[in-house]
């Protein structure tokens, strides 16, 4: 899958300030935005291998929300 090496720290970024500022709803759009982005490249592959690819999509996608928002509460935390 392309553009995850740009789309992955613009995601973690976007959701720690999210959980900074308060906007909780904010990292649900992120969330739903990279769903949209990366439906048709999910679905445009061979049938045997969708379950793989969605599996690492949503296990990289949640360990990266998991992450920023970890990272947003500590700075909360230490401020």
């Amino acid at each position: 899958m392309r553009g995850g090496r740009l789309l992955g720290p613009m995601e973690r970024l976007i959701v720690a300030g999210s959980v900074i500022s308060g906007d909780v709803a904010g990292a649900g759009f992120v969330i739903a935005a990279k769903g949209l982005l990366r439906f048709r490249e999910i679905r445009g592959t061979d049938q045997p291998k969708v379950d793989e690819i969605t599996e690492y999509f949503l296990v990289g996608t949640f360990t990266s929300v998991l992450v920023a928002a970890i990272v947003g509460i500590l700075v909360l935390a230490s401020g």
